[in-house]
């Protein structure tokens, strides 16, 4: 791919990888939310905790999907 290059060991692995930022600098913002979103995939959802106390506020008031 354009832009970007491989460090590679003297054994053929890839190590690390360089990029271009001129021509590839817009990825990278989606590359760090790709990432985050991994790191993240695990973690617990509070989204039914929320909605249980907009409920309890009387600020939701439409059955949860």
């Amino acid at each position: 791919m354009e832009g970007i290059r491989y460090v590679i060991t003297d054994q053929g692995k890839r190590t690390a990888v360089l990029i271009d930022w001129e021509q590839l600098g817009g990825l990278w913002e989606d590359f760090c939310d790709m990432m985050l979103a991994r790191q993240r995939a695990e973690e617990p959802r509070e989204l039914e905790s929320v909605r249980k106390k907009l409920r309890q506020q009387r600020r939701l008031i439409s059955p949860s999907p």
